[in-house]
């Protein structure tokens, strides 16, 4: 059984902070997905209502209560999730885990329809670079995702996975509820997610010793993923191994003050 870690890239071609937090807990007290879904209604003049989604962007609330900075894990601890919060107040991107072990995700290559049972899948999106060997397997439970702006999402458990081609079979005999044609579709741990940043509405201090003076420590952080992030890493997918160099990463790169090459033209992407 992993624990629970935050991966991101302080610096632009820098190293890789991973912030474990298995010396203080072994999971998080919530890591709960709060899709935040914008959409208009068209009524006709009969009453027939049609619903146009704008935006279904992936979101969680994840909270770690009351836990304790003064041994040594503790203190440590409170220092990385300083460093996380200043990551993620200057517009930095992170990747967020319930489960170090479980740490993987892959983008699919297949068309997925209704009663579809097998994900033909790249190789781990980031190849490596988080954790080692990570790949889904029986009864691990994973999340099918397509892509903005109209996202689906479906939970299903793997029966089994074959490395060899990447091909996830799902238990589930009816297979997927969706078709999942909009590309990038994405696979990934049920607990892991990743290219988030912090929330566009969220005002809290992230991590708080709730003014008690005791060094009880409760990080409390809302955050949403970032859908142009996530389609320029699916470009990435199973070949970025080299994470902390700009010619490997290319048209990503984690850091807050990051450069998206976009045909041609260049995008500030996040930045002071």
């Amino acid at each position: 059984m992993g624990s629970p870690a935050f991966y991101f890239w302080p610096e632009s071609a820098g190293y890789l902070v991973k912030v474990g937090l298995g010396g203080v807990c072994t999971s998080f007290t919530n890591i709960v997905p709060d899709p935040v879904v914008e959409s208009v209604v068209g009524v006709s003049r009969m009453g027939w209502q049609t619903r146009h989604i704008l935006s279904n962007q992936t979101r969680i609330r994840v909270v770690l209560r009351r836990f304790n900075g003064r041994s040594t894990a503790g203190a440590l601890a409170v220092q990385r999730l300083e460093l996380l919060r200043e990551h993620l107040r200057r517009g930095g991107i992170v990747c967020v885990t319930n489960n170090d072990s479980k740490a993987w995700c892959a983008f699919v290559t297949n068309a997925l329809r209704q009663r579809e049972t097998e994900l033909l899948c790249t190789a781990e999106t980031f190849g490596g670079a988080l954790e080692t060997g990570q790949q889904p397997i029986a009864d691990d439970e994973i999340v099918i995702q397509s892509s903005y702006p109209q996202v689906k999402r479906e939970r299903h458990t793997v029966s089994s996975y074959n490395a060899a081609v990447g091909k996830i079979t799902v238990s589930n005999a009816n297979g997927l509820n969706f078709n999942h044609l909009a590309g990038p579709v994405l696979a990934h741990h049920r607990d892991f997610y990743v290219a988030m940043r912090l929330a566009p509405d969220f005002s809290g201090p992230v991590i708080d010793d709730e003014g008690t003076g005791r060094r009880q420590y409760t990080l409390d952080v809302t955050l949403q993923q970032d859908g142009l992030v996530l389609e320029n890493l699916a470009g990435q997918a199973g070949s970025v191994g080299g994470w902390s160099s700009e010619t490997v990463i290319g048209a990503l790169d984690l850091a807050p003050d990051t450069k998206l090459s976009n045909g041609g033209n260049t995008l500030i992407y996040g930045g002071l």
